[in-house]
């Protein structure tokens, strides 16, 4: 049986104070293994049809890389990390200590370099909200993604639909050096979980 979220405004504003926290847990972890500052911030966080998701990103059709995940336990779900190739070919470079540029496809050396990026992204960003929470759960290896933007969010609404009518949407970017590079991070909890998770602490 599948539901909608129903946040009110004082669980979506828990819910954003998550997020940020988490992802300064992610660029930590970033920086760490980059060995040079990579700052994640949330540009915009809200929830979203499933049927609307894909629209977020403009074109079905573009082509996108990243990284999908599941997590299991006390805060069941899934979590995409989806970017531009754009995106994708500048954070292999910084990776990978190459100049800019030089990244111009996804062979299997930057295929690896991505799995890392969805590892820490992913580990960071759902252990930070289970220690913020006091939650159990378990993070799965992250699968590389890549494909038309379409399909790709097609992997996740085939596993989530049977429980979600909506999924939590973060307008994202990666930073390095003084430069910006676009992703989203689509999160589909499920709504009974993700219902007790923002209650922590009482509404608002």
């Amino acid at each position: 049986m599948s539901a909608t979220f129903a946040l009110t405004r004082g669980q979506m504003a828990r819910l954003q104070s998550l997020i940020h926290e988490a992802l300064v847990h992610v660029s930590g972890g970033l920086t760490d293994m980059f060995g040079a500052e990579v700052v994640v911030r949330a540009m915009h966080v809200r929830t979203v049809p499933l049927a609307e998701v894909v629209s977020i990103v403009g074109s079905p059709e573009m082509e996108v890389a990243g990284a999908y995940l599941q997590s299991e336990g006390e805060l069941p779900g899934h979590l995409l990390l989806m970017m531009p190739l754009s995106t994708a070919y500048n954070l292999c470079d910084v990776l990978l200590e190459q100049p800019a540029g030089t990244t111009t496809a996804l062979g299997e050396m930057e295929a690896s370099a991505l799995g890392e990026v969805g590892n820490i992204v992913g580990s960071f960003f759902l252990n930070s909200i289970a220690d913020r929470s006091g939650l159990r759960m378990q993070v799965t290896p992250p699968g590389v993604v890549n494909d038309m933007a379409g399909a790709v969010i097609d992997i996740a609404l085939l596993d989530v639909a049977m429980y979600a009518d909506e999924a939590v949407v973060i307008d994202a970017t990666f930073e390095h050096g003084g430069r910006h590079w676009p992703a989203w991070f689509m999160a589909f909890p499920d709504p009974i979980h993700l219902a007790g998770l923002v209650a922590e602490g009482g509404d608002a």
